[in-house]
């Protein structure tokens, strides 16, 4: 009599590992280094749609009616009205998480995608309405630049007009009262004039995105349809060592100065800086300038 034979024997005997590897398509070389796909995070295979309706309706209208126009994933324009309105939000208000814990509402946003996948258009459709609110904010500030300039100079030369004065009068009393006079009109004319309002920056070194924060009292968002500014936080223009600080500060609102010889100091109390970025990439090409700045977002 013939000893029983079990179920693994028979899975055994009928090969059921390699057809049911074949049948699922699990008998490939396992596929190493950059050419593999992403480790998943979650036992998820798909990624959750944006929440769209999360948005404000008229946000939610345009970002579908952009997405649909564009033929492009509702990310790609939900990301991008996000970072719009970080641009508005962002150092104007907080959100208190709990009592003692605030967060600023700047946020950092990069949708990455596959070159030809239309990021410009949509890209172009989403921050319109900021280059439009710039456009108006500079049209009403420019009159009240002008008039701060021509105070200044008129300032400075009652300044050395009244210097020159104190220098010729003998009287110690007129004397006196010339060189406060003169002190006073120089404290005007060191009065510093009011920057044009910029909103938006794209192509910026670390150093002029500092800048333009203390200029623009501390908001600013840097958003662009490619990614260049990942090459330039990674070290473009210093000599390869990435330059992090201004863009890790803007991001949490820590307290932002900077001294340098040959330099006007740059101090930026709360600053708010939002990024938004539509970035192509290429499977299997590792991206340096990803590498050197800490990891793409």
């Amino acid at each position: 009599m013939s000893a029983r034979r079990t179920a693994d024997d028979i899975l055994n005997g009928l090969d059921a590992d390699r057809r049911l590897a074949i049948l699922h398509n699990d008998d490939q070389p396992t596929v190493l280094g950059w050419d593999a796909d992403p480790t998943p995070l979650t036992l998820r295979r798909l990624a959750p749609p944006f929440p769209v309706d999360a948005l404000p309706t008229w946000v939610a209208d345009m970002v579908m009616a952009v997405a649909e126009f564009t033929q492009t994933p509702l990310d790609l324009p939900g990301c991008l009205a996000l970072a719009a309105l970080s641009t508005a939000a962002g150092g104007r208000a907080e959100i208190e998480v709990r009592p003692g814990w605030r967060e600023p509402l700047n946020l950092y946003t990069v949708v990455a995608m596959p070159p030809g996948s239309r990021k410009s258009a949509v890209f172009a459709a989403m921050t319109a309405p900021l280059l439009e609110a710039e456009r108006q904010l500079i049209d009403q500030a420019r009159p009240r630049i002008v008039e701060a300039e021509l105070a200044r100079k008129m300032a400075a030369k009652e300044a050395e007009r009244r210097t020159i004065e104190a220098t010729n009068v003998r009287d110690p009393a007129a004397r006196a009262e010339a060189l406060n006079a003169a002190a006073e009109f120089t404290l005007e004319a060191e009065k510093p004039v009011p920057a044009l309002p910029r909103l938006i920056a794209d192509d910026v070194t670390t150093e002029a995105a500092a800048s333009l924060l203390a200029e623009q009292r501390g908001r600013l968002a840097v958003l662009s349809a490619e990614g260049g500014i990942f090459s330039t936080i990674a070290g473009r223009y210093s000599s390869g060592v990435p330059n992090l600080e201004a863009f890790l500060k803007g991001h949490s609102g820590d307290l932002l100065r900077v001294d340098r010889k040959g330099r006007p100091a740059e101090h930026v109390e709360a600053p708010a800086l939002t990024l938004g970025l539509a970035r192509g990439f290429h499977r299997g090409s590792p991206d340096v300038a990803c590498q050197k700045a800490g990891g793409c977002l």
